[in-house]
């Protein structure tokens, strides 16, 4: 990818989840960027180009830093901890209303995260919960396929704050809240055990 293009996606990215989608105008992400509008329109052709390219680059990083998670010879409920711990971050900073834009004024954006949902999320998810049966830290008469399924589309839930506006909860601590269920839901008690001492390495040192 060319490396300014690269750039503007990475900071049109950041623009995108400080204010939201809709109210971000072409102008407003100029500014942002500190370039001007010529200069962005070689690289894309409208606003809804740049969200489409700024989506697919970030489910590119997603997907590699998940990968290399995946890929680090570590336990299924490690694997867990750390994909957390990055989405935690992620979602910190994301403006409450960006799923409800998407879905509702991009939808080929927003076909496009169903997409990366349904094949590479629901995938992964299955595998950790497979890799984690074979370790006895998750139940065995679970079906893994399913559970993979209800838990992605879940996280979608989490994410769209509406449900939750009541609460005075960040999306970060929701998200939390939902992996925990997740977990204790599948987990043995020997699953039980070996995340209490995960958490307890991850606190902080006084």
């Amino acid at each position: 990818m060319n490396e300014k293009l690269e750039q503007i996606l990475r900071q049109s990215a950041s623009v995108f989840m400080r204010y939201g989608i809709k109210s971000v105008t072409m102008d407003d992400v100029c500014r942002e960027l500190g370039i001007s509008k010529k200069t962005l329109y070689q690289f894309v052709e409208d606003k809804a180009d740049l969200i489409n390219k700024v989506l697919d680059f970030d489910i590119r990083e997603e997907e590699h830093a998940i990968s290399s998670i995946v890929g680090s010879n570590i336990t299924a409920l490690e694997e867990l901890h750390r994909i957390q711990s990055m989405v935690t971050q992620k979602v910190r900073n994301m403006h409450s209303s960006i799923i409800y834009d998407l879905r509702k004024y991009y939808p080929e954006a927003w076909n496009r995260v169903m997409q990366h949902r349904n094949d590479f999320v629901v995938g992964c998810i299955e595998q950790n919960i497979r890799k984690g049966q074979k370790e006895g830290v998750f139940r065995t008469d679970i079906h893994p396929a399913v559970i993979a399924r209800i838990y992605s589309s879940r996280i979608e839930v989490v994410i769209d704050s509406s449900l939750f506006a009541d609460l005075n909860l960040s999306t970060a601590e929701i998200y939390v809240e939902a992996v925990h269920y997740h977990i204790r839901g599948i987990a043995t008690e020997k699953g039980l055990r070996f995340l209490e001492t995960i958490e307890n390495k991850s606190q902080p040192k006084p």
